[in-house]
């Protein structure tokens, strides 16, 4: 293994600029997004500053308002208004010895302080033989007073990818906060209707106190890391959970860690592909979140880095900071590359990932997520329907039958709606939200026919999500069942089914006082306090009223509160309506409610079907 002290070390994308995990804002200075003149939020402009020009101050000697004279500075281009700046050496950088692959960029309020060319951030060009650098922006943008920013950046003829080209807060004008009263850009003056110089303070120049690194590119690199006993242990029974990685490097995108190696290591692709980064920083973040459920990693569950391999430390790794009482957050982890990993395929070893401290002290009493997943509170119906004017023959011994994920791809007999024409598959239980299902149809085994979504075969997916509880698959089965291997190609999507019962509501008490008088009020009625009324039903001791029918569908969504037959007194959830998603062949809800007094929330308990599953 390499011994490299290059101390604090890994990964790192030029683009930097992004403090907080999953935050998008720049370690060096804020994007002063919604700032119609460019001032920072909370920030008031300069007293007597109204064009640019400080007060009490004339404009710079020798600048004409007149056109003309915006010619004689730089070309005028229709359509574009025109901005110039004199470049002015600082003590680190100067314009003789400005590197060939930077360039000044220019963004700003009328372009939503774009960072990239393909936003509108525009890149200056150097006017000949002269200190002035200038670019164009549209005349018909809203230019408000022209707030705006000029950073080095990376230029189009560097040879970086286009998405590093552009603005890089961490290389901007380099001014006085003592002449800027703390506004995050220079003064700029009106020279003529199309054309403005940018100033600083008094003259019109603008230096810079850093320039950007050399871009070295770098392909195919990945990082890789190993868990601690602690988070090992704090993860077992866990299936639900993932370990996750996001940072700089891949646009904050939450991506999965996947599977360990035989050595330990969970290994994460850097740049993948033939995608390019530049050597610099990388800021990351390595977490937890719930696998089934997906989405973003959960903030208070980021995970500490204990350096190994390779490295003897990590800098800016950010602190502890306290979340919700005893549990804890470690704000990204800041890596340093060198030029010596620049070898196109290697991995680097960001060594072991561990739980922080908690406040007593110990890893142990750390808080991960919950196992739980959110789960769909209906069944989900999957319909095969044949588009053939003709219905096709199923030879006897066989039927038409479902395999996938959800039935541990064994076949199930589907049911026959319509012979040779409708067929249909009810999956209850744990149908959960945001995990794929996978599925195809076949005329009874493998050896046979079946219903692929490609003639290439292949699976249907779907991704159940909350109001969508039927689906369809449409294909021309004509000669489906022949028994000679042959594919059909179907096409998934969302359709909804007719209700074919009406549904009771079945709701009990959830206290033991008295119930004078309680009915149900709901969208599917007009919302009527006292139209739809709960009447007891003696033997089973709940409260019963009638869902019509009507043409209402499976994954229809109706709101409703139970009244005492006036809206006086009512009870919904959380003092809003109650809601349900109607599934298919559902009979009746049963639910719990206080209806002496009508405080507290309906607690949804279960669907009773008709269908035996």
């Amino acid at each position: 293994m390499l011994n490299k002290k290059i101390g604090l070390l890994v990964l790192a994308a030029a683009t930097l600029g992004l403090a907080a995990c999953g935050g998008n804002n720049s370690s060096q200075s804020s994007n002063p997004t919604g700032s119609s003149t460019g001032t920072p939020a909370g920030e008031s402009q300069p007293t007597g500053v109204s064009t640019g020009t400080p007060a009490g101050e004339s404009q710079p000697t020798g600048v004409s308002s007149a056109a003309s004279a915006a010619e004689a500075i730089i070309p005028s281009v229709e359509g574009k208004i025109g901005i110039y700046f004199h470049f002015a050496d600082s003590e680190t950088v100067k314009l003789a010895e400005l590197p060939t692959y930077v360039s000044p960029w220019i963004t700003g309020n009328w372009n939503g302080y774009a960072t990239n060319a393909e936003g509108g951030a525009v890149e200056m060009v150097r006017k000949a033989d002269t200190d002035v650098f200038y670019g164009y922006i549209p005349a018909d943008g809203d230019l408000g007073d022209l707030g705006y920013q000029i950073t080095l950046g990376y230029n189009s003829t560097s040879g970086v990818a286009t998405n590093l080209q552009g603005i890089d807060w961490s290389y901007k004008t380099n001014w006085s906060a003592d002449n800027y009263l703390g506004l995050d850009h220079p003064f700029m003056t009106k020279v003529a209707d199309d054309l403005y110089v940018c100033r600083a303070d008094t003259v019109d120049a603008l230096d810079f106190k850093e320039v950007l690194p050399e871009p070295i590119m770098v392909k195919k690199q990945s990082f890789k890391f190993k868990i601690s006993d602690s988070l090992k242990t704090a993860l077992e029974g866990q299936d639900n959970l993932e370990l996750v990685v996001k940072g700089s490097f891949n646009g904050w995108a939450t991506v999965a860690a996947g599977k360990a190696d035989t050595d330990g290591y969970y290994t994460v692709p850097l740049v993948s592909g033939d995608a390019q980064m530049v050597l610099g920083t990388v800021q990351m973040c390595i977490g937890v979140r719930n696998a089934i459920a997906g989405g973003d990693m959960e903030d208070k569950y980021n995970l500490a880095l204990a350096p190994a391999g390779d490295f003897d430390d990590v800098w800016g790794a950010g602190g502890v900071e306290a979340l919700e009482g005893e549990v804890y957050k470690i704000s990204n982890i800041t890596l340093a590359m060198s030029k010596l990993y620049q070898d196109e395929g290697w991995v680097y070893d960001l060594g072991t990932v561990t739980l922080p401290e908690h406040a007593n002290g110990t890893a142990e009493a750390y808080k991960l997520p919950s196992n739980e997943a959110p789960k769909l509170t209906t069944n989900l119906v999957i319909t095969l329907k044949n588009t053939a004017e003709t219905a096709f023959t199923i030879p006897e011994q066989k039927f038409v039958s479902i395999a996938g994920t959800i039935n541990g791809w064994t076949h199930e007999q589907m049911i026959e709606v319509v012979p040779g024409k409708e067929y249909r598959y009810v999956l209850s239980g744990d149908i959960f939200i945001g995990k794929k299902l996978e599925f195809k149809f076949a005329d009874g085994d493998w050896n046979r026919d079946e219903v692929a979504p490609s003639a290439e075969g292949g699976n249907f997916e779907l991704v159940p999500e909350m109001g969508k509880v039927a689906y369809t698959v449409s294909a021309d089965l004509t000669d489906f069942g022949a028994g000679d291997a042959n594919r059909f190609v179907g096409e998934l999507k969302n359709e909804e089914i007719a209700l074919d019962h009406d549904i009771e509501f079945r709701v009990s008490n959830s206290t033991d006082g008295l119930v004078e008088k309680a009915c149900i009020a709901g969208d599917f009625q007009g919302w009527d306090a006292a139209k739809t009324e709960l009447v007891k039903n003696e033997q089973e001791g709940y409260y019963v009223a009638t869902l019509e029918k009507g043409e209402l569908k499976t994954g229809s969504v109706i709101n409703f509160k139970i009244t005492n037959g006036t809206w006086d007194k009512n009870v919904g959830k959380g003092g809003q309506n109650f809601s349900l998603v109607l599934p298919y062949g559902a009979v009746a809800v049963e639910l719990n409610a206080d209806m002496s007094t009508f405080t507290g929330d309906i607690e949804f308990v279960s669907w009773v079907y008709a269908l035996a599953e």
